[in-house]
């Protein structure tokens, strides 16, 4: 759902970072970018609940063909394929949030209108929901153990706490507009002029911070899958911009923690492409129907400490080692492959009882 995968150097973002925020005259950045713009892909509050006479059908064969596979996918599998990718199943859920959030009072979000629907339970301590800071600018970061259920549960979560949040999330997404005000998206299938866009989401998601707003990202840019490496399930290799976003507008990093995983299914197909695994989230996304999505939240995590880094790099690296510290000490793996049984060896010998 979410991407950090931007091919820009940070000097000659930080440059124009400091260019557009300088620049008058743009007005309020929550209404400009967001919300109710429409030459900005923004759109507004009443827009996201649709009328009862128009059903929403955001996900269809051809769009998933047409951006994820490149249209290699022949014509007459499509609704075979559609069927089985939960589609018309996904499109119903939507359909059904929107017209619930038609119908809501203004306090309401449509994260949770369409967990709601999915039946999918969140459990956060109050501790841990008391560590969300409710003002000042804020950059938070997470796992992606699942997909679509991780964004779902962090506006879920960061609404209760940061109404003033947005997500920098995969450009697809944009197909669910009734998200669309709270996301900031960015390309990662190389379409048409992607590297310009993508910069101009970095740049926004930058400014957001810098006049004191809520950021938050999936810095590894796709969804945990199987490494031969670690023999497990985990997430890529975090992007670096995660820690510079941080380190350059003085916003205080929370790191936040997802247990799940998705199936063997998902896993294994991504060894034939991993595009194939992107196809296969909006399958994984209503298998979770009715599951419970536990949820840790750290400390937040001071710029400063960030800057103490040699680069980015290794601030990111301590990020993702911040966030895997949160997870549940007993936690295994779903299966391991030629690991040896632990042998517990006695570190003394043992003393014959008087």
């Amino acid at each position: 759902m979410m991407s950090m995968n931007l091919n820009q150097d940070l000097p000659e973002i930080t440059d124009k970072l400091d260019v557009i925020v300088a620049r008058p005259g743009r007005g309020s950045w929550a209404n400009s970018a967001l919300l109710g713009s429409k030459s900005r892909g923004g759109i507004t509050r009443e827009e996201v609940a649709m009328s009862d006479d128009n059903k929403t059908q955001p996900l269809c064969m051809d769009i998933v063909n047409e951006r994820i596979l490149g249209g290699k996918l022949p014509g007459l599998m499509g609704k075979a394929v559609e069927n089985f990718l939960c589609l018309p199943q996904l499109n119903e859920a939507y359909d059904s949030a929107c017209r619930w959030m038609n119908g809501a009072g203004q306090d309401s979000n449509f994260f949770d209108a369409l967990l709601d629907k999915l039946g999918v339970n969140l459990e956060i301590t109050d501790e841990d929901l008391e560590r969300i800071p409710r003002d000042g600018p804020l950059l938070v970061v997470a796992n992606h153990p699942c997909g679509g259920l991780d964004g779902l549960a962090l506006g879920s979560i960061l609404a209760k706490r940061r109404p003033d949040f947005r997500i920098l999330v995969n450009s697809f997404v944009s197909q669910f507009e009734g998200f669309r005000p709270w996301f900031l998206e960015v390309d990662v299938f190389e379409e048409k002029d992607a590297n310009a866009r993508n910069l101009g989401a970095l740049l926004e998601a930058a400014r957001w911070l810098k006049q004191g707003g809520c950021l938050a990202v999936f810095p590894a840019g796709e969804v945990s899958s199987w490494s031969w490496k670690a023999l497990r399930v985990e997430d890529p290799e975090w992007n670096h911009h995660a820690a510079a976003l941080s380190r350059m507008t003085d916003a205080a990093t929370l790191p936040i923690s997802f247990e799940g995983a998705n199936g063997p299914l998902f896993q294994g197909i991504g060894f034939i492409h991993p595009r194939l695994r992107t196809v296969m989230l909006g399958r994984e996304l209503w298998n979770k129907r009715g599951c419970l999505v536990k949820t840790r939240v750290g400390e937040p995590i001071p710029a400063s400490r960030l800057k103490g880094f040699t680069d980015g790099q290794a601030a990111t690296n301590f990020l993702r080692v911040t966030v895997d510290a949160l997870r549940a000490p007993k936690v295994r793996p779903a299966f391991r492959v030629f690991q040896k049984p632990n042998v517990v060896a006695s570190l003394v010998n043992p003393v014959t009882p008087e």
